[in-house]
């Protein structure tokens, strides 16, 4: 604190008591106002690794596509290098004329005018990066 100003209010009748006044100045920390933002607010996130550091491959397995168009559901996200073929490995399928690929939820699905049958088995290999999510 510092005195800022300092004067003279009054004296009582009899003269024995004085009244005076100092005023003292501070420093305090400005905490500006918070208004709500107008947006909702991030619940979760999750963050996918670039680069393929330190990716995990993971060797051909036969899945059999589901529903119509069909699906397949790795048991990983974050996926990436993915080969699906025939379960006799003789022909290699091409990604967006016979399968999509949904690479952040592991999700291959079959496009219906492609060369893979209706409810078909195919072997398909791929490589995952590891997924970290912030609650």
């Amino acid at each position: 604190m510092m005195p800022r100003r300092e004067h003279f209010i009054e004296r009582d009748k009899q003269g024995g008591i004085w009244v005076y006044e100092i005023t003292f100045t501070t420093r305090t920390v400005a905490v500006e106002n918070f208004t709500t933002p107008n947006f909702p607010l991030l619940t979760q996130e999750k963050l996918l690794e670039e680069g393929g550091v330190t990716n995990t491959t993971v060797g051909l397995a036969l899945f059999t596509f589901s529903g119509n168009p069909g699906t397949v559901t790795l048991a990983q996200g974050n996926i990436s290098a993915v080969v699906v073929a025939n379960s006799a490995l003789t022909t290699r399928y091409t990604v967006t004329t016979d399968y999509t690929i949904d690479n952040v939820n592991g999700i291959i699905t079959r496009v219906a005018t492609g060369a893979i049958p209706l409810n078909g088995t195919v072997a398909i290999s791929y490589a995952y990066a590891d997924i970290v999510q912030a609650p």
